[in-house]
């Protein structure tokens, strides 16, 4: 693989240097903002209603005492049900018109809410906004891989959830600066929150339609020598993929398959015109194999439950730690906590990418996220210091949500075995939206025992989630790297007979060196046969030299 590895990286290998980070650069500019924009807005749109909720969105008429749980969780099921069919959406118009449309569909919902006067009418408008946004995620998340390297769409995919951050304290902002419009003005001041905020989304949409491009062949912000260089770079990002594809036989592990790796040296540059990829249903099927895809995915369900429940519920939580606060004062102290979250967040994903660590770096977030949540159990309701604190250790929970999306990303060495264990993933953690709704139920105020306890034990299972999969992954490797060992080294593994042992070569092997390998196995063996039976993670498509990142 050292040789697949040195000819991959002799692709276009004189123009990888300053030119392609100026390249990346402009990309991160280009498409990175504008995206991020869109899902900031996104994010904004669909938990604005927890700042409604405290500017008289409940005096509408036949607003229940849980119609705000209600409310929450309708939204998440439309979004889980239309998630693949909207995904399927940009194959048929194109990924630069899907995007326009769906975010200006989205945007004349939420402007439409602004206009409701029953509950029956939010409870519509929330069916439509979770269809409306339901397939923006996919065909992002397949739209950034036209423009990044898999070594670049790591931390570029974090900063999305990045903007769920952000938008929680742009949103508090917005709605202290909007709830100061008087009643008078014919309407109350929670329709005004999403009358703005839906204009802005239906013109950014529009705008969208004009900035973004199909694929780097058709920016408008690249000539001629970039796009020359960007062909260069989808060339080798392809080589580099189809050098990690499956093996022609099982016993093949660590080496490419010969015909394959022919082809890869000779890369058809076909001026950035991607081919229709016939669907792989058996790379596929070994994503629903791989016990890191559930591992990871029940993990994300139970920190999404929780990032869905906090994001929308913060405004009234809040509220109970001192009920005589204005509805401005509540949505400005929200404010502090989510920019907490952004930074936090950033930070973790910088650092993660550098150096690596996320599982350790998840679990510590999810130690303090549990005694956040245990503080607000233990004290006092009114308690406004300690509780108001314990908000910021909570509001870690979008750094778990966000590095455990990157990290099964990049262990999967097969592209299309990797977007299917995404997509499970995203499903699964999209899915804790329909229990979000329930879990802070206004009948449980001020004091949220109920909703604090389920929040901590959920985060509780994500952390021992994160700790598994740390310990598969490092056995994983361990065991590669020892069968890597017993092949390079053929006596390793055989019966001695006497005091020594011929190498195939010749070389002498002391029975000593022969028992320390053997015994090495042994303990690994029965380390796998206590957790669980894995081997090397070869059989779930992973070659051999491909190393799992902890």
């Amino acid at each position: 693989m050292d040789a697949v590895r040195s000819r991959s990286g002799g692709i276009g290998g004189e123009r990888t240097g300053d030119d392609e980070r100026k390249l990346v650069r402009k990309i991160d500019v280009a498409v990175g903002v504008p995206v991020f924009v869109l899902f900031l807005l996104s994010y904004l749109d669909r938990s604005n209603l927890g700042n409604a909720l405290t500017s008289g969105l409940m005096e509408i008429d036949g607003f229940p005492k849980n119609g705000a749980n209600v409310a929450t969780s309708v939204f998440f099921v439309t979004y889980v049900v239309f998630e693949t069919p909207s995904a399927m959406f940009f194959q048929l118009i194109g990924v630069r018109r899907a995007i326009s449309a769906i975010t200006v569909a989205w945007g004349i919902t939420t402007l439409c809410t602004g206009f409701v006067t029953s509950y029956a009418g939010l409870l519509a408008t929330r069916v439509v906004l979770g269809a409306c946004e339901s397939g923006f995620f996919p065909i992002f998340a397949v739209y950034l891989t036209f423009w990044y390297s898999r070594s670049e769409i790591g931390l570029r995919t974090s900063y999305l959830f990045v903007a769920a951050a952000v938008s929680g304290a742009f949103g508090g902002l917005l709605a202290a600066a909007i709830f100061n419009i008087p009643a008078s003005s014919g309407r109350p001041p929670w329709a005004w929150l999403y009358f703005i905020e839906g204009a802005v989304t239906i013109l950014a949409g529009i705008a969208s339609y004009f900035i973004l491009a199909d694929d780097f062949e058709q920016a408008w912000f690249f000539d001629e020598r970039e796009r020359a260089l960007m062909r260069t770079r989808d060339a080798r990002n392809e080589y580099q993929s189809r050098a990690n594809a499956p093996l022609e036989k099982p016993g093949e592990t660590g080496r490419v398959s010969p015909s394959l790796d022919r082809e890869a040296q000779s890369p058809r540059l076909d001026h950035g015109k991607k081919e229709k990829d016939t669907y792989k249903w058996a790379e596929a099927r070994l994503a629903f194999k791989d016990p890191k895809t559930w591992i990871s995915a029940t993990a994300q369900f139970g920190a999404d439950s929780c990032l869905f429940a906090f994001a929308t519920f913060l405004p009234s939580i809040i509220r109970t730690f001192n009920p005589s606060y204005s509805t401005i004062v509540i949505q400005l102290l929200t404010v502090p906590v989510y920019a907490f979250a952004s930074i936090t967040y950033v930070g973790a994903a910088v650092f993660t990418d550098r150096h690596g660590h996320r599982w350790a770096v998840m679990t510590i977030s999810a130690i303090l996220i549990i005694v956040g949540f245990a503080i607000l159990l233990a004290t006092n309701p009114r308690s406004f210091g300690p509780r108001y604190f314990a908000t910021f250790l909570t509001s870690l929970i979008y750094t778990i949500v966000g590095l455990n999306v990157s990290w099964l990303n990049m262990n999967n060495a097969l592209s299309i075995k990797r977007s299917t264990a995404s997509g499970i993933q995203l499903s699964l953690g999209n899915a804790g939206g329909i229990l979000a709704g329930q879990i802070f139920r206004s009948t449980d105020a001020p004091a949220y025992t109920r909703g604090y306890a389920t929040c901590l034990g959920l985060v509780g299972y994500s952390m021992g989630a994160y700790v598994l999969m740390a310990v598969v992954l490092a056995s994983w490797n361990e065991a590669r790297d020892e069968e890597g060992q017993r092949r390079d080294d053929p006596a390793v593994g055989s019966t001695p007979t006497t005091g020594s042992e011929q190498h195939s070569e010749g070389a002498q092997i002391d029975a000593a060196t022969v028992h320390q390998h053997r015994s090495r196995a042994r303990r690994r063996t029965r380390r796998q046969r206590l957790l669980l039976p894995l081997g090397t993670g070869v059989t779930y498509g992973d070659p051999l030299s491909f190393r799992y990142a902890l």
